[in-house]
């Protein structure tokens, strides 16, 4: 019974302690993966921010060059007829 109080003195502290770090990693862990999560949702929303302002830039850049068009054709068709 001795022998069983004397293991537990000197190895109680230290179970504690790698008791301890173990929960605290674990919850670290979980912290980190919500931090990940955070981060995946706000690239996702950036890209899909940045993806809407490309295809606005696409359809304005369109429309501007059916403008150009338009008045090309308007400049040449009095020069072809004649």
């Amino acid at each position: 019974m001795q022998a069983a109080t004397n293991i537990g003195i000197q190895w109680g502290p230290a179970l504690l302690v790698c008791f301890t770090v173990i929960i605290g990693v674990i919850y670290q862990n979980t912290r980190m993966n919500d931090m990940k999560d955070a981060f995946n949702k706000r690239f996702d929303d950036l890209k899909g921010d940045l993806a809407s302002r490309i295809d606005g830039l696409r359809d304005l850049m369109k429309s501007k060059f059916r403008r150009v068009d338009e008045r090309i054709e308007r400049l040449e068709s009095p020069l072809v007829r004649k």
